[in-house]
């Protein structure tokens, strides 16, 4: 797997507790928001963090992390990848909760990571309406019926779990009303405050 970067985290993105992680950002998402909170580490920056080297700023931090936040970028574009680390996180830091983040586009892939216990708590991205996704620049080939499925994995999962939305312009009241009614309504969700990012100009 590719890295992007790594930074500690006290208390924002673990929900349900004051825990202190260590997020790591990978490289590379199947999607393009213009949005994206860490688009200048996960997609535009060109540096990458070698395996190891995230593996040792871990073990350098242990007693004093509570878990690990595995980010991006979208984690699942990694496959059996992010399978075998998760795994090898789980034998050599069997202290830390481990948390992912993703877009839903990989619901096979999360299904077994849920299933099989790999993880402690999964956040989901959910962009727009389902069926609105194309009116988001960005998450324009996101595949419906990928999302839906994702949607229904994580509710039916014995793990803790949350949905969360970033404000963008382009969502009007109605179009969060809808996302509510998509999930049906689920309590775990969240609205999160839109950023204008400064992207680079070509």
């Amino acid at each position: 797997m590719l890295f992007a970067g790594y930074q500690t985290s006290y208390g924002n993105d673990y929900p349900g507790g004051k825990k202190i992680t260590g997020v790591l950002f990978v490289k590379g998402c199947n999607m393009d928001c213009y949005f994206c909170h860490n688009r200048m580490t996960a997609l535009e920056g060109s540096d990458c963090i070698p395996e190891d080297k995230v593996k040792n700023i871990l073990e350098r931090r242990k007693g004093l992390l509570d878990g690990v936040v595995i980010s991006g970028g979208e984690p699942t574009i990694y496959g059996e990848e992010l399978i075998r680390f998760i795994e090898d996180i789980r034998k050599q830091f069997p202290m830390f909760l481990i948390k992912l983040d993703t877009n839903g586009t990989n619901p096979d892939l999360l299904k077994k990571i849920i299933f099989d216990k790999m993880i402690d708590f999964v956040s989901m991205d959910i962009k727009a309406p389902i069926a609105a996704y194309s009116k988001i620049k960005g998450c324009e080939k996101a595949h419906l019926l990928s999302l839906r499925s994702s949607i229904r994995i994580i509710q039916n999962s014995n793990i803790g779990y949350q949905f969360r939305t970033t404000l963008v312009p382009e969502l009007s009241e109605s179009d969060i009303a809808q996302i509510q009614m998509d999930i049906g309504y689920d309590a775990n969700y969240i609205l999160q405050p839109y950023r204008d990012i400064q992207l680079p100009v070509a």
